[in-house]
């Protein structure tokens, strides 16, 4: 009897021991669970890794096989890490992978157990932590909002097993991640093209109400505890509930405080408070339609608006103050973070009235729209038939300001006026001058015989005329005076001929007893 239960306490033993899979790798030793040393599992035993060509290339495939990001993965052959020696076999030597490889196995390596070591020369790697216990994603989808359902454990993704899926299970998976739970369609393992995962299976037996906000909230067996294979991995397509760049608060007592969630794609995620400011929460006030006075940031520890599930989009925000939108200000990329939903951000908005306005002048026309800038935002547009005008008493017959129409009437109008002034003075003048030059030049004749009269050229030219004899004089020549004598032949008139070649310089008053024409 006793020999029978030494028999049957060994073959329990091995049981209870032989509890990996071929393949499967695991890191041993490390403080957190993405690092540690590497340990590959061979026929149901746990093994080692010579260092032997190890490098980054073989750190990257661990960590992929693992469910970590590849991209920080580090690597450290024997001497070089704090993870302790292993014991018992050393399974694997000379490995060489080339870094798109799924599984350790899968790249170059000497024949298994065949090794030139010990385990002072047990590899170990560090991989960053591609996620945080309870996350879910859907992979390999042809858009965001559908894919295989993946779940986190302890920083990396595995799968869900489909017994026990439905339509209850999908609906809390597309709430997690943020979309529309009414268009939420569930698959089950054979019914969908999404493909099988790798790794770890972490949830099998998942019975959800409905209502549940993560996947972990619902029944499910113990975490690992499964009876399938990736066979039967679990998908859902989720109906998109927003558009990229929609900002929402959350989780407060009114609508106009609480926690900020971005849309992204179709799908609601967090913002992480490293940076966020006064300046932050203003802009989630702006874009929301509140008074941006009164906003006031909470950064995740401090606020009651509660945690957030699914993606953080943003981090290290950094806003101006003056932007329309939360994405016009400085972040890291979409989706990259170094923080979980327990930094969290919020904002509380002013009710008060809208942003300062200008002061009504007597040219300016106000329109005051409901449901504007000056109330909470509505699910709906605002109607037209909300629409008041509020005038200054005046008479307007556009949106455009008096002082801006008389701007361009004047623009218009005053250059005309004065080209019409500066014509009509250049007019004046020239009359005037003209009326003086016949007032000097024009006379009547002195006589029957003997005529003068004059024209503007160059200078003024005198035609005098003695008995049909004509003859031109300028005014020039009248320095040269007396004027020629009036030949002896011809009868005078009695009057002295000297009065009648006297002359001023300017050529006036040819003749002192000439009659004005």
């Amino acid at each position: 009897m006793k020999l029978l239960l030494f028999l049957f306490s060994i073959q329990m033993s091995y049981f209870l021991v032989n509890t990996c899979t071929t393949g499967e790798v695991r890191l041993v030793n490390g403080t957190t669970p993405d690092q540690g040393r590497v340990e590959i599992c061979i026929n149901g035993v746990w093994g080692t890794v010579c260092d032997d060509n190890w490098n980054y290339n073989n750190a990257r495939v661990v960590c992929r096989q693992l469910g970590y990001n590849t991209d920080d993965a580090t690597y450290f052959r024997g001497p070089d890490h704090n993870y302790g020696s292993g014991n018992g076999s050393i399974f694997l030597d000379g490995v060489r992978c080339f870094g798109n490889e799924y599984n350790l196995l899968g790249c170059l390596h000497y024949p298994i157990g065949s090794h030139h070591c010990d385990h002072s020369e047990d590899v170990a790697v560090s991989c960053f932590l591609a996620c945080f216990t309870g996350e879910v994603r859907l992979a390999n989808g042809t858009t965001a909002n559908q894919g295989r359902v993946e779940i986190c454990i302890n920083g990396v993704w595995g799968t869900v097993c489909d017994d026990d899926w439905n339509y209850n299970n999908a609906r809390v998976v597309c709430r997690q991640l943020g979309y529309n739970t009414d268009g939420a369609t569930y698959f089950r393992g054979p019914d969908h093209n999404y493909g099988s995962g790798n790794g770890s299976i972490f949830l099998d037996g998942v019975r959800c109400f409905g209502n549940e906000y993560n996947l972990l909230g619902c029944l499910h067996n113990p975490i690992r505890t499964h009876n399938c294979d990736h066979s039967k991995d679990v998908a859902v397509s989720c109906s998109l509930a927003c558009f990229t760049g929609e900002v929402r608060l959350v989780n407060g007592t009114t609508p106009n405080q609480g926690r900020v969630e971005i849309c992204i794609n179709g799908v609601w995620g967090t913002v992480c408070d490293d940076l966020w400011t006064n300046n932050s929460a203003r802009v989630v006030c702006r874009q929301l339609g509140y008074n941006t006075d009164g906003a006031t940031y909470f950064r995740g520890p401090d606020h009651n608006y509660g945690s957030g599930t699914g993606s953080i989009f943003l981090d290290e925000v950094q806003c101006f103050g003056n932007e329309y939108n939360l994405l016009a200000c400085l972040h890291y990329p979409i989706g990259s973070h170094n923080c979980d939903h327990s930094e969290d951000v919020a904002v509380s908005c002013s009710l008060d009235t809208c942003e300062s306005l200008p002061s009504p002048t007597p040219s300016t026309v106000i329109l005051t729209v409901t449901n504007s800038f000056c109330e909470p935002p509505s699910s709906s547009p605002f109607n037209l038939s909300s629409i008041t005008v509020t005038t200054i008493p005046i008479t307007v017959t556009a949106t455009a300001t008096v002082e801006s129409t008389a701007a361009i009437m004047s623009a218009i109008i005053l250059p005309i006026i004065l080209l019409m002034i500066i014509v009509l003075l250049i007019s004046l003048t020239l009359i005037f001058y003209y009326y003086k030059i016949r007032k000097a030049v024009n006379r009547k004749p002195v006589s029957g015989k003997r005529t003068l009269t004059a024209k503007l050229d160059d200078d003024v030219v005198f035609n005098i005329r003695y008995n049909d004899t004509n003859q031109q004089i300028s005014c020039s020549q009248f320095t040269s005076l007396p004027l020629p004598a009036i030949p002896e032949n011809q009868v005078s008139d009695g009057t002295n001929d000297q009065d009648y070649t006297t002359m001023d310089s300017s050529c006036n008053h040819i003749y002192q007893d000439a009659t004005k024409i």
